[in-house]
């Protein structure tokens, strides 16, 4: 196409058609990658023995999870911030005198604390 011939009209329309081309390929590209991370993570579960109705990709580092695997009971929403899915656990699962130690244990400063890579 020789863009030296086209309208001022014409150009625009071609770039709006060429952002919405590119947008589209990013989109595909990041679910791709989200897939291909939820398949590994759920294949390394698996190679560990354990074997999960619910599970879910916690980043307690930018504060957000999303759901590999949930029941039709799982009561989480399928993405959120971690901290509110904290909460959410600790209400669901926690009798009343156990939340306070658990609330300890899921927050950020003590998971770097413990775990390793």
């Amino acid at each position: 196409m020789i863009f030296s011939k086209l309208t001022m009209r014409e150009l625009f329309c071609q770039a709006d058609k060429n952002m919405y081309i590119d947008k589209n390929q990013s989109k595909i590209n990041e679910a791709t990658e989200k897939r291909d991370l939820i398949l590994r993570v759920i294949q390394q579960l698996k190679d560990k023995g354990y074997n999960f109705s619910d599970c879910i990709y916690c980043d307690a580092k930018i504060d957000a999870y999303f759901t590999l695997r949930a029941s039709y009971s799982f009561f989480l929403a399928e993405d959120g911030i971690y901290s509110g899915a904290v909460e959410q656990i600790l209400n669901e699962l926690f009798e009343e005198n156990k939340k306070e130690e658990y609330r300890h244990v899921l927050q950020l400063d003590y998971l770097n604390e413990c775990l390793t890579k």
